[in-house]
C-alpha cells in the first residue's frame, strides 16, 4: 500500500489504471458498501490486490490528471458526512483483507487523514497548534508552501478558521495554479515576507523531504515545519482520527 519515506505510493489504488480479471473484481464490486464515495476505488483495489494470484506491473504512463480548483478531494464538506465516509471505509477494507496487512492499511488511511485534519481529527481547531506541525502555535503568521491537492484543503481552513495568518502561499508551478485563481506566488518572492513560520504543505514523503532541503539553504531551519511523523503515529493521534482496533 505504501512505501518509505511516508508517504510513498506502493501500488497506486485507482481502477482506471488497472485491468482486473472479471472474476476477481466481481465479487467485491458486488459486495462493496454503496455509502463509500470517497475511496471507492481503494475499496475494490486493495481487496483485489490481496485476492490476486498474480500482479503485473507495467512503468509506462498512460493517464494524467487534470487540476481542478473544485475538486472533491480539496474541498471541505461536511464534517460528519465526512467522518461517516471515512469509517465505513475504514471498516470495510479492514473486514476484507488479511490480518497481517492491518496495520499498513492503518497508517494508509492515517495518511489521507492527516490531509484532512480539519475534519477528521478531533479537536483540531482546539489545539494550540496546527495539525500535524506541533511547532506552529495558533495565531502565529506563517507562509505556506506547496499548493496542491493537500495545500488546497489546508489553506482554505486556515484562511476559513483565521487559525493564523496566512502571510503568503508559494508553489514551484505556481504559473499554472494561478490560473484556478488561487493566490499562489513562486518561491522566490517569499523572501519578503514577514512571518514566523514556513509550513510545507506537501503531503508525499520524497517531495516533501526535498521542499524542506531546499528551504533550509535559504531560511533559518526553526522557521521550516513538515509533518511530525513521530505525532502522526501516536496512539492518541489514531484515538482522534477513531483508527484504533477493535
Amino acid at each position: 500500500m505504501g512505501k518509505q519515506p511516508f508517504f510513498t505510493w506502493g501500488i497506486f489504488p485507482s481502477l482506471c489504471t488497472k485491468i482486473f480479471d472479471r472474476h476477481l473484481i466481481e465479487d467485491v464490486l458486488l459486495a462493496e458498501d454503496e455509502t463509500i464515495v470517497m475511496g471507492d476505488d481503494t475499496a475494490v483495489s486493495f481487496i483485489c490486490f490481496c485476492k490476486a494470484e498474480s500482479i503485473c506491473i507495467v512503468h509506462d504512463v498512460f493517464y494524467h490528471y487534470v487540476q481542478k480548483k473544485a475538486s472533491i478531494v480539496k474541498a471541505i464538506p461536511d464534517m460528519t458526512l465526512e467522518r461517516k465516509r471515512y469509517s465505513a471505509l475504514y471498516k470495510f477494507v479492514l473486514q476484507r483483507i488479511p490480518e497481517y496487512m492491518h496495520e499498513s492499511w492503518i497508517r494508509y488511511m492515517i495518511f489521507n487523514m492527516v490531509q484532512r485534519s480539519d475534519n477528521l481529527y478531533d479537536g483540531f481547531y482546539q489545539l494550540p497548534y496546527v495539525f500535524p506541525f506541533p511547532s506552529v502555535k495558533k495565531g502565529s503568521t506563517i507562509i505556506l508552501y506547496g499548493a496542491g491537492t493537500y495545500g488546497q484543503r489546508l489553506w482554505n481552513a486556515l484562511k476559513s478558521s483565521r487559525f493564523v495568518d496566512i502571510a503568503g502561499w508559494s508553489d514551484k508551478n505556481a504559473e499554472e495554479i494561478t490560473k484556478l485563481g488561487l493566490p499562489v506566488v513562486k518561491p522566490a518572492a517569499i523572501e519578503s515576507m514577514p512571518s514566523d513560520d514556513i509550513v510545507v504543505a506537501i503531503s508525499m514523503g520524497k517531495p516533501r523531504m526535498a521542499a524542506e532541503k531546499e528551504l533550509r539553504e535559504r531560511f533559518p531551519k526553526k522557521r521550516i515545519h513538515i509533518w511530525d511523523e513521530n505525532l502522526i503515529f501516536l496512539d492518541e493521534t489514531r484515538k482522534r482520527f477513531r483508527l484504533l482496533m477493535d
